[in-house]
Parts: structure tokens; C-alpha cells; sequence
């Protein structure tokens, strides 16, 4: 594109046709005009997911699972000239040369990114973000916002951006907060919003687990925390503290669930086979017929090693 405007888009799980050295095998091109509030991901380009120069303006964007086929590619975005990246999101993209770490994310004039969140350093106003914590399931390609994400109020002045749209890819009006929240997606806080993650998910039994919750659209009064976590439906813990411990004494993959009471408001959020705990001992009996996870001893040990393997501890 050379002018005009794209905005709310979802641009996904597209080939370049020319996987070749040079803007034009990119997933999306640009000389002039704005890309906002798009979501790109899951591209297999030749050169770059987004290729910007002239004086093109990509605002809120957010770049995820891109791959770069060829050559010297990078998989995010390749920014030169007057051109200007603000406020995106660039995670999670790997490049043709992936051994320097910024291809994956950058090429160009550092100086054309502004507020961005990258898992690689661009300049002193970008955020660097090793993984993709602080946002919703992004195993399942969701990256809309937490209350933890770094980029939430973190991005630049929404004015001057360069962006025209009010809204975000999901319709929902910008600025929701204290400030304009880098990516395509802005939190909103009209709403209580649960979020929480967990100091690690898998183990050995006996294995405690650390749950830090977070919360945001917090309506006035005290705010308790409610967990079950196993998700059988039996509330294991009620309290007022953000973080907490649970011992899983046995063997066993579990679901969690959050629900989070303040004043009038509630929400809960549930995380699916969040934790899996690995047995401390498992048996192995070739051919055994009657094998039965957790293998913890001969009668129900595993028929073969790889069934074993398979659910062990990394």
C-alpha cells in the first residue's frame, strides 16, 4: 500500500507469493498510508511480515508467529526511511537468519520504533520482553491484554501517533486507562478482569506451586481471592492476599480456577491443565496389558518406556 488507511484487521496464516529477497515478498508492504490496530501472525513471508519506508505509519499493531523463509529476512518489521512503528506488539517471530536475535523482530533504523514491546532490545523507548507472559492465552493465539502485561498504559500518546482509529481491533474505544496500551487490543476496565499465573507448572510429587493473582476494574471493597485447584469444583482456598501456595501431593494433571469478589463485582478465570505433576517413581513392564497412568507400580507400569517418558517431569 502507498496510502490510505488499514485498520482492524486480522491478517493470518498467509504465503508470500514471492518468498524472494525484497519488500515485495512481505505479508504486508508499505511506501505511505497506516496500518493500526491489526493483528498479523502465523505469516510465512521471503522477506518480512511487514515491510514499512516512505513515510508509512504502523500504529498498534501486533506481530506474533510470523516466519521468514529467506535470505537475510527478519520475521517482524523491517522499517525504513521516514518510516514509524509505534505502540506494536513483536513477539514470538523467527527469522531466516535467526542466529541475530533481532532479525526476528527488527531491521531498519532502531530510531523508527517507538513504544514498542519486542523480545529483543530496539531502542530506549521500546520494552524488552523475554516470553509472552502478560497476555491471555497466547497458546491459543489470543494476546489481548492482562492487568500484568507490560504493555498495558505503556504506549505513546495516541494523538500523535500517527493513528486515526478510536477503536481497538475489538472495537473497544482507546484510551481505556491512564494511557494508551501498546498492541492491538486496549484493556478495559469497565469490567473486573482476573488474571493469574503460577512460579511453575510442572513437577515432581510432592510439588508447591506459588499462584500470584492479579486483578484490574476493581470495584470499592475488599478484595477476595477464591481458588480450587484442581477445578473439581470445591473451593481449596479463600483469601485477601494476591499470592498463595498449594502442595499437589500426587501424580496428576489439574486444571485451576480464580474467582475474584470485590464489592458487587466478581469474575473468575479458569487455566486448563495448567499444572502437571509427574510421580516421583514410575514402573515400566514391556506388553503390560493393564497399564494405567500414573504407573506407579508394577501391576499398572507402563508397556513401554516411551509411555513413561512421556509424562515425566522436564
Amino acid at each position: 500500500m502507498s496510502a490510505g488507511t488499514v485498520a482492524r484487521c486480522i491478517i493470518e496464516k498467509g504465503t508470500s507469493a514471492d518468498n524472494e529477497w525484497g519488500g515485495k515478498g512481505s505479508a504486508v508492504h508499505m511506501t505511505g498510508g497506516v496500518l493500526e490496530n491489526c493483528l498479523i501472525r502465523n505469516q510465512i513471508s521471503g522477506r518480512t511480515a511487514v515491510w514499512t519506508s516512505g513515510s508509512s505509519i504502523v500504529a498498534n499493531c501486533t506481530l506474533v508467529g510470523n516466519r521468514a523463509a529467506a535470505k537475510e529476512s527478519n520475521a517482524g518489521i523491517n522499517a525504513d526511511n521516514n518510516a514509524k512503528v509505534v505502540n506494536c506488539v513483536i513477539i514470538g517471530n523467527t527469522a531466516g537468519c535467526g542466529s541475530i536475535a533481532k532479525n526476528n523482530v527488527w531491521r531498519g533504523n532502531a530510531a523508527n520504533f517507538v513504544n514498542c514491546l519486542a523480545d529483543a532490545e530496539i531502542n530506549s523507548s521500546c520494552i524488552y520482553q523475554s516470553g509472552v507472559s502478560g497476555f491471555a492465552v497466547p497458546a491459543e493465539g489470543d494476546f489481548r491484554l492482562t492487568p500484568t502485561s507490560a504493555a498495558l498504559d505503556a504506549g505513546a500518546d495516541y494523538e500523535t501517533s500517527g493513528a486515526t482509529s478510536t477503536t481497538d481491533l475489538d472495537r473497544n474505544l482507546r484510551v481505556a486507562g491512564n494511557g494508551v496500551d501498546i498492541g492491538c487490543y486496549e484493556l478495559q476496565l469497565d469490567e473486573m478482569i482476573v488474571a493469574f499465573d503460577a512460579d511453575t507448572v510442572t513437577g515432581i510429587n510432592p510439588m508447591t506451586v506459588v499462584f500470584t493473582a492479579s486483578v484490574a476494574g476493581v470495584p470499592p471493597g475488599q478484595i477476595i481471592y477464591s481458588w480450587d485447584f484442581d477445578n473439581d469444583g470445591t473451593v481449596d482456598l479463600v483469601t485477601d492476599e494476591a499470592s498463595c501456595s498449594h502442595t499437589y501431593l500426587n501424580p496428576s494433571t489439574n486444571s485451576v480456577k480464580l474467582t475474584v469478589s470485590a464489592g458487587t463485582g466478581s469474575a473468575s478465570l479458569i487455566w486448563m491443565n495448567y499444572i502437571n505433576v509427574s510421580p516421583n517413581t514410575m514402573y515400566v513392564r514391556a506388553g503390560n496389558e493393564n497399564a494405567e497412568y500414573p504407573y506407579t507400580s508394577w501391576d499398572i507400569a507402563a508397556a513401554t518406556v516411551e509411555a513413561a517418558v512421556d509424562i515425566a517431569a522436564t
